[in-house]
């Protein structure tokens, strides 16, 4: 399909009583327009940062060189979270084996 764009996404939550539960049923896909959608990030911990120790961006990275200087360890981390803006052209559609 020309101009289609492909996401995955698998996060989950848990729920009030404790169980772990995806965000997005399983076995499922979701399909929709690219203007019914928006793709917004949480929070990243950052501990050198102060208090409340979090950074507001889409991709975060940090190097830390070790105490005895002969490593180098490189961190990236991102939280991308799709919200949809409007449910009028969302596509629920079971994945059959």
């Amino acid at each position: 399909m020309q101009g289609a764009e492909l996401f995955e996404y698998s996060a989950t939550y848990e729920d009030n009583k404790g169980k772990i539960t995806p965000y997005l049923d399983e076995n499922y896909v979701y399909l929709t327009n690219s203007t019914l959608w928006r793709l917004f990030y949480g929070a990243i911990s950052d501990f050198d940062a102060g208090n409340p120790p979090l950074v507001a961006r889409d991709i975060f990275s940090k190097m830390k060189i070790s105490e005895d200087g002969k490593a180098l360890d490189i961190f990236v981390e991102s939280h991308p979270l799709p919200v949809i803006v409007s449910n009028l052209g969302v596509v629920k559609a079971k994945v059959l084996e």
